[in-house]
């Protein structure tokens, strides 16, 4: 893809991702028990209802607790609770963008870090300003770029 294609994508998708509110957990990592509790039907019923046995019904909410269940049969048990299934990738950050740049600036970071070991063994050491000046210009540099190896750090 072209770099003004990844920024018009990288726009998109966030803008898109701002629009869901993922901001509450499931009760007890169970969605499935939760909610056919709450509207007073058994696991028999709802098994009927999908085509499942009554014990395949509490497989699947043993399943989605310890998170292990397909995405197949959470849909599946979620039509029978008269429901939709909605998943997203939502990024732990505020932004896909604010996490490249926050990424590549960490990137950056470690390559002027490296370089800059290297020139204190020569007797060369650069001030704390100048490496800084050097982060922020290669960190624009890997954002403008695309580059992707900023994926190569360690994931925190």
């Amino acid at each position: 893809m072209s770099k003004r294609m990844n920024e018009l994508a990288l726009r998109q998708l966030d803008k898109k991702l701002a629009e869901i509110k993922f901001d509450t957990d499931p009760p007890d990592k169970r969605w499935l028990r939760s909610i056919r509790n709450t509207l007073g039907m058994t696991s028999r019923q709802l098994g009927k209802r999908i085509g499942v046995s009554q014990p395949t019904v509490l497989e699947y909410e043993q399943r989605e607790q310890k998170g292990t269940i397909t995405l197949n049969s959470l849909k599946k048990a979620a039509e029978g609770l008269g429901c939709k299934l909605r998943y997203a990738l939502v990024p732990k950050e505020s932004s896909l963008k604010e996490l490249r740049e926050k990424t590549a600036r960490k990137t950056a970071t470690i390559m002027v870090e490296k370089t800059s070991r290297s020139m204190v063994l020569e007797d060369q050491e650069v001030s704390e300003s100048e490496k800084e000046k050097q982060v922020e210009e290669l960190t624009r540099e890997l954002l403008e770029e695309w580059d992707n190896s900023i994926w190569d750090v360690e994931a925190e």
